[in-house]
């Protein structure tokens, strides 16, 4: 299953945040390194939440997005998640002061389907859990680990549609060749080639 990174980083209870500089570094949504660096000493207040408004008003381009949880203890915690699951979104996260705790919540993670058996059969990797172009016309959503089995059955109303949709454009064709070969009012009135052509 593929997945987005999520890290904490473990405040006070006071909700304050210390002087610092916090850097989270990855890429832009064209693979081009990027980096975000915040100094805590120019927010105002300098509270886990304005640390987590700067973050959300600077890290669209790198992908990532900052919300504040409160845990167990009263601590408040900065949660950085990237917007987009998969590797490819993964970044890094620090903070200057070595006495706030940090902790990985979810690494960044690719969808991995095997086609047949697991390690011995077709492997597809995907950045997303829609996966649309594996199978020709099927698009598989995966929710969790397991097995599944796909069962592709031709689509006939589709098929139905698609020959009754040619068939009407045919007889339309039909009916305005016939007033034409066959009134005198007709391009190809007296037109003696004219009959054998549809």
């Amino acid at each position: 299953v593929a997945k987005a990174q999520q890290e904490s980083l473990q405040f006070d209870t006071s909700g304050n945040v210390p002087a610092g500089t916090l850097t989270i570094s990855g890429t832009d949504a064209d693979g081009n390194p990027l980096t975000l660096s915040i100094d805590t000493s120019t927010l105002n207040p300098a509270t886990v939440e304005s640390l987590a408004n700067a973050i959300n008003a600077q890290g669209d381009d790198l992908g990532v997005s900052a919300s504040v949880l409160k845990d167990d203890t009263g601590s408040y915690n900065l949660v950085v998640t990237s917007d987009d699951t998969g590797t490819d979104n993964g970044f890094t996260l620090s903070f200057s002061d070595p006495s706030v705790p940090q902790k990985p919540l979810s690494p960044a993670q690719d969808a991995v389907v095997w086609y047949g058996g697991q390690n011995t059969g077709i492997k597809y990797v995907s950045q997303s859990n829609t996966i649309s172009d594996m199978i020709p016309g099927v698009t598989i959503n995966v929710t969790q680990p397991g097995q599944l089995t796909v069962d592709i059955v031709p689509d006939t109303e589709a098929i139905t549609a698609d020959v009754q949709a040619f068939v009407d454009s045919y007889n339309a064709m039909l009916d305005v060749f016939n007033t034409h070969v066959n009134t005198p009012e007709g391009a190809l009135y007296a037109n003696g080639s004219a009959p054998g052509i549809p």
